[in-house]
């Protein structure tokens, strides 16, 4: 029994020796361990002479990986799609005028008609919200090259809001597709030309109009006289005016 004992000890003594260090299991693939102090992340790389080098492994926000020893310079550049006709939209302000003219129009910088290729007088159309769209004419004014200004009822009807993206395109151009829908399909071709339009007024708006007014009822030449007629102002300039259905 005695040398029993002994020969299980040795054997004891044997197996510690002949183990080998967690050190070894720590390293890892190539020679590299995880390490974790608080908050922080590294590595450690423990070499066969049991030195141990460590340092940090940088982890960007937004979970792309990234490599070791790479730097800003090293990482591809992000191409950005640049849409000359993608405009900042600024709405005129609750004084201005309201004419006909001045809601069919859209100005914009003589840098940015020049890049357009369009030209102060020349019909355009104007992209806003929800595939909404409108002719406009084109005006130069001094406004930032990346803004547009329109009225508050050429907004109104394009859904949008001040600040809202809006887009220029030149009738016919590449970006007019011949088979879209709706307000789209002006984008193809030029506007037409009606010799006569019929103007009938909403009835909402009628009966709140007769309503502030005691409520007596306002004859067509009245309507005419007071509003329609100065809305179109046809004595200012060629005697037309650019509209579109639904949008008066």
């Amino acid at each position: 029994m005695r040398f029993a004992a002994t020969t299980l000890a040795a054997a004891v003594a044997a197996a510690a020796v002949i183990l080998p260090a967690p050190a070894v299991e720590a390293r890892g693939i190539f020679g590299l361990s995880a390490r974790r102090a608080g908050n922080s992340f590294g590595l450690q790389n423990l070499d066969p002479r049991g030195d141990v080098t460590s340092f940090p492994l940088s982890i960007p926000r937004g979970g792309s990986p990234a490599v070791v020893g790479e730097t800003d310079e090293d990482r591809p550049v992000e191409e950005t799609l640049y849409l000359p006709g993608l405009l900042d939209a600024t709405l005129a302000k609750k004084t201005a005028p309201i004419s006909a003219k001045a809601d069919s129009t859209v100005y914009i910088s003589s840098k940015k008609a020049k890049e357009l290729k369009v030209k102060s007088g020349q019909i355009v159309g104007v992209i806003g919200r929800r595939r909404r769209a409108a002719y406009a004419t084109v005006e130069t004014k001094k406004v930032s090259s990346g803004a547009a200004e329109v009225s508050r009822n050429l907004g109104n009807n394009l859904r949008i809001r001040d600040g809202d993206k809006i887009k220029v395109v030149k009738l016919g151009s590449d970006e007019a597709d011949e088979e879209a829908t709706g307000d789209m399909r002006l984008m193809a071709s030029q506007p037409s030309t009606a010799e006569s339009a019929t103007l009938s007024p909403i009835e909402d708006s009628y009966n709140e109009l007769v309503a502030t007014e005691g409520g007596d009822e306002i004859s067509d030449e009245e309507i005419m006289d007071r509003f329609v007629v100065p809305y179109l102002d046809l004595e200012d300039g060629d005697n037309t005016v650019l509209l579109k259905k639904g949008h008066v």
